[in-house]
């Protein structure tokens, strides 16, 4: 059986445009869920995030300049890839999570009784999800696609969500609604005796479902796949399901989703042109070619003592860093710069900057911290379309979660797991484990402290409102509220007897 190292080589060696675009002009559809096509996406994703889109270190970058027609010495100038995923990450489910109730924190559930906010806690804390979540994120954004995998323990007596590389996932079947039906898993090891070998695991679901796993194509029996005492390499599936999730970060009508920024890519790659070209004309421009009349080599070059300063390292121009071209006699020692208008060429490329953000609008909402004191309703309807698109990947995400937390619920009872004897494997079937993630803003309604106490002291309202929101207990304000009251009295009542007092003596004086 072919290696999947062997099968990555098209997306080693060769850039395919066509896998990065799931246009439907009748079976490129198709090329776009293969995955060959979904190989060379993630790889091609990975070098945007690491910023080697590039460079030499991807074996492809020849034919990627060659085949989109940019300048041989393009360099990732301008990149937004990183801080954009990076950006998803801290909005979707960033944060820690709030283990104790499970209705706060950065994935706050509704809809829970006792017994499932037990088992989601449990599972929480078995999959290490307060790290796992944001791997499984960073994936979906980057890739365009985050795979949660269910993984029982048997003999340790656990299950857990597992964030596994998409890559990693060969094949898939998808009912109707993007439901995993079957699936095949596989990867690249050496094995114990040093050779490689390709391992996979297949699964399906439904009636006469089973678990499968193969070393080169052929049935073999992992060691840890112990049944009734034995490691077997075939065993029937008793859950019903296939314990696999597929998120797609954007849903692009395809099997397999879109990352948050394939649309753009072009516009990146053209902005980074612009821009390389731009900076190697002023590089050119401080450091030009000379033109040397009447020399015919760099020996006949004569030089000042002055000039050649205690660095020897250059031999032939004795330390002077120059570039030179000799000419015949009679004409004269000249720069040659190239002639551009550089502050045109600049314009340029800010114009395309600001219409590739245009393409990005989460790309602004990191400019609300130099935009002064802005209102939660202020930032909202200025950056409505950034916010629109987190909310809409919280959507996929949360979707997602909430299966996998279904799925290893009715595991764990199947097996009998400690903390989820309520439930049974058929919980799941029968909608017994509903839940939600609870929405959540994106940008925080909450206002300040200073924001209210502002408020509230333009508004009139009583000073011990303000004293509450400082910290006072209520009993303290309360008491701190009637002191001042009843200073505010004396001190008026001996404002008025001065009044009175003064009034008298100006009218004696009259």
């Amino acid at each position: 059986m072919q290696s999947i190292k062997a099968g990555l080589g098209t997306a080693i060696y060769t850039y395919q445009h066509g896998a990065l675009v799931p246009i439907t002009d009748g079976n490129t559809a198709a090329d776009w869920d293969s995955w060959e096509a979904r190989a060379f996406r993630y790889l091609h994703a990975q070098h945007y995030y690491w910023n080697t889109a590039y460079s030499d270190l991807q074996r492809y970058a020849q034919s990627q300049k060659t085949a989109r027609g940019l300048y041989q010495h393009i360099r990732p100038i301008y990149n937004p890839v990183f801080r954009l995923v990076e950006g998803y990450v801290a909005n979707v489910w960033g944060g820690s999570l709030n283990y104790d109730t499970l209705t706060e924190g950065a994935i706050p559930l509704t809809g829970l009784d006792e017994p499932l906010t037990d088992a989601v806690r449990q599972l929480w804390r078995w999959s290490n999800w307060g790290q796992a979540k944001n791997r499984a994120v960073r994936f979906g954004t980057n890739k365009g696609d985050a795979v949660l995998k269910l993984v029982t323990d048997v003999q340790r007596g656990t299950v857990r969500i597992e964030v596994v590389d998409p890559v990693i996932v060969q094949g898939v079947t998808f009912d109707a609604v993007g439901n995993v039906k079957a699936a095949l898993i596989g990867y690249d090891k050496v094995g114990d005796d040093g050779k490689r070998y390709t391992y996979q695991e297949k699964i399906t679901g439904g009636d006469g479902g089973y678990f499968q796993t193969l070393r080169d194509g052929e049935l073999y029996a992992y060691p840890e796949n112990m049944v009734n005492g034995a490691p077997v390499a075939e065993w029937a599936n008793p859950y019903g399901f296939v314990p696999l999730v597929v998120i797609q970060h954007r849903d692009v009508g395809c099997q397999w989703g879109g990352s948050a920024y394939a649309p753009v890519l072009p516009k990146v790659d053209e902005v980074n042109d612009q821009a390389s070209k731009t900076n190697d004309f002023i590089r050119v421009a401080l450091n030009p070619v000379y033109y040397a009349p009447g020399v015919q080599g760099p020996g006949q070059l004569e030089f000042r003592e002055a000039d050649t300063g205690a660095d020897d390292n250059d031999p032939v121009n004795r330390g002077v860093a120059v570039n030179v071209i000799y000419g015949p006699e009679g004409s004269q020692m000249t720069p040659l710069v190239p002639q551009a208008d550089l502050a045109a060429a600049l314009d340029g490329v800010s114009r395309m900057l600001a219409e590739l953000e245009k393409d990005l609008p989460e790309l602004a909402l990191p400019s609300i911290r130099d935009a002064g004191q802005l209102t939660a309703p202020g930032v909202r309807a200025g950056f409505s379309d950034a916010v629109a698109r987190y909310a809409e990947a919280r959507g996929q995400y949360d979707d997602g979660l909430i299966r996998a937390h279904m799925m290893g619920i009715s595991i764990g009872a199947y097996h009998g797991f400690s903390g989820f004897e309520p439930f049974s494997v058929d919980s799941y079937a029968a909608g017994n484990l509903e839940h939600y993630v609870e929405e959540r803003p994106v940008i925080n309604d909450d206002l300040s402290l200073l924001e209210r106490i502002t408020a509230l002291t333009n508004s009139g309202a009583p000073e011990y409102l303000i004293w509450q929101l400082c910290g006072l207990s209520e009993e303290e304000a309360a008491a701190a509220w009637a002191e001042k009251q009843a200073m505010d009295r004396t001190l008026a009542g001996a404002f008025g007897q001065a009044v009175i007092g003064g009034a008298t003596v100006i009218g004696e004086g009259d």
